[in-house]
């Protein structure tokens, strides 16, 4: 049976034997309810509560891992805090909470409060999606056009896993985003004036190992 056919008790419950992306219409109260119970990753967007129990294969993990070692040593400075996807941030002129599987926010910060103990991050710099066949149109058609209103993010990553594509988007001086992309593991980019390359990117990454 699907979530969306489900109540919340189930949903819940569902939660947390896993599955794959499921929609499914709720509340902004009943969002904030299920991410507190919930194991995996729960967003929220237009009226739905999307939910994402599916199994993590080994190259997404990796290249999660190296983008948060690769951001401690460049966002080094104490001003600066990296996170991983379990930490929700809110697009508020999209009215939706997503969570990137890799974020940096620069101190001071704001965040939003539901209610003492669970909050967003509302002022991130960096979001970077790791993107699959089955996410592909989700983070690039629905998350995209929300990451690109939130004021404070200058830098969007997103990175595929099929083969080395890394595609950056910059925030430019009129407020515009530019659009690059580098597909080859020798090739390097800057992020608020520090170089990282492909290569470090995909380290110990082995792309035919990874499936549709």
């Amino acid at each position: 049976m699907s979530l969306i056919s489900l109540p919340l008790e189930e949903a819940i419950s569902a939660a947390k034997t896993g599955g794959t992306l499921e929609r499914f219409p709720g509340t902004w109260a009943e969002f904030w309810d299920l991410l507190e119970h919930s194991d995996g990753r729960v967003e929220y967007q237009n009226g739905e509560i999307l939910l994402d129990m599916s199994y993590e294969p080994d190259p997404h993990s990796k290249v999660v891992s190296r983008m948060i070692f690769l951001f401690e040593t460049l966002f080094s400075d104490i001003s600066f805090e990296i996170h991983n996807p379990n930490r929700p941030v809110y697009a508020y002129t999209c009215q939706a909470v997503f969570n990137p599987d890799v974020s940096v926010v620069q101190l001071p910060k704001e965040t939003y409060t539901y209610r003492p103990g669970m909050t967003a991050e509302m002022t991130p710099l960096v979001l970077v999606e790791i993107l699959s066949p089955s996410t592909r149109r989700r983070d690039f058609v629905e998350k995209l056009p929300c990451y690109q209103q939130i004021p404070s993010v200058q830098y969007l990553l997103y990175i595929e896993l099929t083969n080395p594509l890394v595609y950056l988007y910059t925030r430019n001086a009129e407020g515009g985003w530019d659009k690059t992309f580098f597909d080859n593991l020798n090739s390097s980019f800057d992020l608020n004036g520090k170089n990282i390359t492909l290569q470090d990117i995909y380290k110990r990454v082995t792309f035919e190992l990874v499936s549709e």
